[in-house]
């Protein structure tokens, strides 16, 4: 393929993309498992607050977007891919409110993971993942929306578009935009990684060798006042305010006309999927003043790179994970491994997913999951997915671990039975044999009123969550030590005691606001980010009562005892 390489002088203005589509529609995913993400009764964007919080996941770049502009062209479009994909789910087509109705409404429209769908993608291979999400942006279609005009595939786009006047008509509706785009995708994989090339070039090269790559030579039109012009649908003109309204088009035999449509679509495409899907960086001209609306020949040079080739000649590898001496656990990947990362997540914390994957072993997370699953090898587990030996410290640590999980392990809504004999109508009830004369036993009132109706007289005793209670006098019990008489003098000791009040908060967002207010109140506080929750000593219950007080207006409070 003969296209001219870059002059590197010419290199002024060059854009990457440094937003990975790949790991943000998971993002994306991930946060509309977490809560309950109910979209805008007019508009049926994302509200202003998930917007927020969802930028500040996905990186820097979105969220200065998000806050400077109230929105972000890439959040839009990671919101839009995810339900191409059938990831999620939501209305919309809305419902009409009225008679008067012009535009529909989307009332109590929350969206909704499809999980065997997101499972289904997470079970293809990487290859397979990129090439299900690459498909959904070549073949994604509407005469309206496309390279032409607005975008939906193109978040990062500068250009300006031709005028949308006539769209549905002449030959834009028979144009195969997905075999076009593909199409060009195959003549750039043949060019050499991380080498500038002229767009100018490509264009003419294309040109000479493909001159009907996207508009047949005689197109198939069946719209009667058709003027049987190739570039019917296409205007330019020196005046931006006016080419819109002119009542001729770019002439079908035009000396120029291909590179006054195809070719600008040529660059319009470069920088849609390619650039999207970090497959190529573009240059831009210096020179930022236009004589010619839409703009032509704004992007000076093109390159793609090796993660493009790897993906046009079948050539990424599945990741491979390697677990360090210091409990990190580096993957190796062409493109953004969720699946192997996923396999990690419950065990460890992201590092790093940037230039490299990285994930850090968490000793909480691990004594978590034992104390869920006693019968969980981790040891296994992290064998199964790495390509190296495990080192003998970490070997060490997590036997050291599985030991200390056993403490976590926890019984809800179960009771203890101390009796000298055993009953056979209450062995339904029995959860655990602890021993001869104690069981751990399952609904403890019912077991209480069977042996009340057994006429037992049994004694029911509530132990504390730190201590058990002593035995009624007279009743005696094993798990109680039987305490000794002495006859030395008690020495009287004086105690003072300090009791706090703990607050749980549902948001982070939440906790952070008050834990302000409790500071310009200038109230001592503790904070655990982890937990979102706040303590106090109690006799500062005041100053929490008054700032809940200042947000009667805006929030409805209500403080639920927790045991």
């Amino acid at each position: 393929m003969n296209i001219d390489r870059c002059d590197q002088t010419d290199l002024k203005k060059i854009f990457s993309n440094e937003r990975d589509i790949r790991r943000d529609i998971h993002i994306y995913v991930s946060y509309i498992n977490e809560r309950d993400v109910k979209r805008r009764h007019r508009t049926n964007d994302l509200g202003k607050a998930d917007a927020k919080r969802l930028s500040k996941k996905i990186g820097s770049l979105t969220y200065e977007e998000i806050k400077t502009n109230n929105e972000s062209s890439w959040l839009n479009f990671i919101d839009w891919i995810v339900l191409q994909l059938g990831f999620v789910y939501y209305d919309t087509k809305g419902t009409y409110m009225g008679y008067t109705s012009t535009e529909p409404s989307y009332p109590d429209n929350y969206i909704t993971v499809n999980k065997k769908v997101y499972d289904d993608f997470l079970q293809l291979s990487l290859y397979g993942q990129e090439q299900q999400l690459l498909k959904t942006l070549l073949n994604f279609y509407k005469y309206s929306d496309n390279e032409f005009f607005d975008n939906s595939v193109s978040p990062l786009s500068t250009l300006d578009k031709f005028t949308i006047r006539g769209c549905a008509t002449n030959v834009i509706p028979i144009i195969k935009f997905n075999e076009a785009r593909l199409f060009l995708l195959r003549i750039l994989k043949n060019c050499e990684a991380d080498t500038w090339y002229y767009i100018s070039s490509f264009i003419q090269y294309v040109k000479q060798q493909h001159p009907f790559f996207l508009i047949p030579e005689k197109p198939n039109v069946t719209d009667p006042w058709w003027d049987k012009n190739r570039y019917s649908n296409f205007y330019d003109g020196p005046k931006k305010n006016n080419f819109y309204n002119q009542d001729d088009s770019i002439p079908g035999d035009a000396s120029d006309g291909f590179e006054r449509v195809e070719g600008r679509y040529i660059e319009r495409f470069l920088e849609g999927i390619p650039l999207t899907m970090q497959y190529v960086d573009v240059s831009y001209d210096a020179d930022t003043t236009q004589d010619m609306y839409p703009s032509i020949n704004k992007i000076k040079g093109f390159k793609v790179n090796k993660r493009f080739l790897k993906v046009m000649h079948k050539k990424i590898a599945q990741p491979t994970a390697i677990i360090q001496p210091n409990f990190t656990i580096h993957i190796n990947a062409d493109l953004y491994p969720i699946t192997t990362i996923k396999k990690f997540q419950p065990y460890a914390d992201i590092v790093s997913e940037d230039v490299s994957f990285i994930l850090k072993l968490k000793k909480n997370k691990i004594a978590k999951k034992l104390a869920e699953n006693p019968d969980l090898d981790i040891i296994n587990v992290l064998k199964n997915n790495i390509k190296n030996e495990i080192p003998q410290n970490i070997l060490a640590e997590l036997k050291e671990w599985k030991t200390h999980s056993d403490a976590f392990i926890l019984y809800d809504g179960v009771g203890l039975l101390e009796c000298d004999k055993n009953f056979d109508f209450l062995e339904k009830y029995i959860v655990k044999d602890i021993s001869k004369n104690i069981k751990m036993i399952s609904s403890p009132k019912r077991v209480f009123s069977t042996l009340e109706k057994k006429e037992l007289i049994p004694v029911k005793i509530n132990h504390t969550q730190n201590t058990l209670k002593k035995p009624p006098y007279g009743v005696k019990s094993i798990l109680v030590k039987k305490q000794k008489k002495s006859n030395k003098q008690k020495k009287s000791i004086s105690l003072k005691q300090r009791t706090l009040y703990t607050l749980f908060f549902p948001t982070k967002e939440f906790t952070t606001m008050i834990s302000k207010e409790l500071k310009k109140m200038n109230c001592p506080f503790e904070l655990d980010k982890s937990t979102k929750s706040i303590t106090i000593a109690e006799n500062q219950k005041t100053t929490v009562n008054k700032i809940f007080h200042n947000l009667k207006d805006d929030y409805i409070i209500n403080i639920k005892e927790i045991t």
